[in-house]
């Protein structure tokens, strides 16, 4: 910021478009973390998605019981010593 200030301030400043990546919005964020009971996929991508939505002490992951309750998802994994 130190080094760029003047510039902004004056107006005299390069916008610059990032050649790759994503663009992650809270929608798509919001629709990862209802699980669909009935997705048919590997245990190591089922594994994934927890590990990515499992972060305390945040509630992320969830599906809709028969009742249409939320029910919430973490996971611990350990590694065995």
């Amino acid at each position: 910021m130190k080094s760029n200030i003047n510039k902004i301030v004056k107006g005299k400043y390069n916008v610059s478009t990032p050649s790759e990546g994503n663009l992650n919005l809270k929608k798509d964020f919001t629709k990862l973390c209802k699980l669909d009971l009935n997705n048919s996929d590997t245990l190591l991508n089922h594994l994934n998605l927890l590990r990515a939505l499992t972060h305390e002490p945040y509630k992320n992951a969830y599906f809709l019981d028969k009742d249409g309750n939320k029910v919430y998802v973490s996971i611990q994994l350990t590694i065995d010593e």
